[in-house]
């Protein structure tokens, strides 16, 4: 296990790390680090190329290739830690938040890929959230070009493009994207999660299961990959499998309602998992409290009408999707191959609101 703590006062920065063998207890290795933050990137890369060295006696050329990264200045590098921050809760005010965060890191290095790549997955993320508003799929595009120009090297920069080009519905091509992701940095949960959503929307369900499988193991905290694990085998007739996997999303889910009660994104997508563990009461339950927490949240809402719809509460579910289709989610492929959806399909008024969408 790494442990440490970083403390900062001024421009000075300490950063104490400690490597311990958990059986044991054993101090492994252990060293402290007095620098300026100007320093930040040197001491990163010397952590890292002590621990690989500590743990294998030597680092692969592979690893000394990663530590590589593009550096930028201590400034630019605190705003895209910042973006980062705010891009994975997925309300409009974070993903805002991020986008400013990241172009604040541009105006200060605009050389920098990472934060190109970032503000890409910003926009690549509005548009399928929020409004499907070609400005947002003009700059994803346009960010996540200029970040593989930029960092051709970076698995992000490759993820990012990845996402733009499936938004434009260019599998094929977001795939090799994707796939060079994984070469770079085969430990990336990103790659895996984005990778599986891509192949969901483009209807390989097979492929979509085996990467969800990927990024749940590369990231044991998250708990969206386990739940829509559990949906894409649901979809291939692995129903036992699906079960497991459900029950691993819904652990995870409420280790980090423990952490934050006011995950929206935990309980709402939650609601669907206790769904089909047979917790239907607390299902709504979960739903129900996102809903009030977040009554314009995307993702609450589509997660709700889904669970209603499921529930056989049709009506519902209609109300609510057409207060989302109005506003123009982005994600017509995915929902042309989510089963949530099924009892809904023959109804006009639901083929109505699936024709506003792209």
């Amino acid at each position: 296990m790494l442990e440490g703590s970083v403390r900062k006062a001024g421009d000075r920065l300490r950063v104490t790390v400690q490597l311990i063998e958990v059986a044991t207890g054993f101090h492994r290795w252990s060293r402290r680090f007095d620098r300026t933050l100007d320093d930040v990137f040197a001491i990163q890369d010397e952590i890292a190329e002590s621990v690989a060295k500590s743990l294998r006696g030597k680092i692969s050329q592979h690893e000394k290739q990663a530590l590589l990264r593009p550096h930028t200045g201590a400034a630019a590098y605190e705003y895209y830690l910042r973006g980062r921050q705010h891009l994975p809760r997925l309300t409009k005010p974070d993903l805002q938040k991020s986008g400013e965060m990241f172009e604040h890191a541009i105006e200060l290095d605009a050389g920098y890929g990472p934060a190109f790549a970032g503000l890409a997955m910003v926009h690549a993320t509005l548009y399928e959230w929020y409004g499907a508003k070609e400005d947002d799929l003009v700059q994803a595009e346009r960010a996540s070009q200029k970040a593989l120009q930029l960092a051709p090297g970076l698995a992000d920069a490759h993820v990012a493009r990845g996402c733009a080009l499936s938004l434009y519905q260019r599998y094929e091509e977001a795939a090799h994207e994707f796939e060079d992701a994984m070469r770079l940095n085969p430990n990336f949960f990103d790659t895996y999660y984005y990778f599986a959503r891509s192949s969901f929307a483009r209807g390989d369900i097979k492929r979509s299961a085996e990467l969800f499988r990927m990024a749940a193991k590369s990231r044991h905290e998250d708990f969206q990959s386990p739940m829509l694990l559990s949906q894409s085998l649901r979809m291939l007739g692995r129903k036992a499998e699906a079960s497991a996997a459900a029950k691993e999303g819904i652990h995870r889910a409420e280790s980090a309602l423990v952490l934050n009660p006011l995950d929206g994104r935990a309980l709402s997508l939650g609601a669907g998992a206790l769904f089909h563990d047979g917790q239907k009461a607390r299902a709504m339950e979960w739903s129900q409290r996102s809903l009030e927490l977040y009554p314009d949240d995307m993702g609450a809402l589509i997660n709700a009408a889904c669970l209603r719809a499921k529930s056989g509460k049709k009506e519902e579910a209609l109300e609510i999707l057409e207060r989302v289709f109005a506003k123009g989610w982005g994600k017509r492929d995915w929902v042309e191959h989510d089963p949530a959806y099924d009892t809904l399909r023959d109804d006009p008024r639901f083929k109505k609101l699936l024709a506003k969408l792209k």
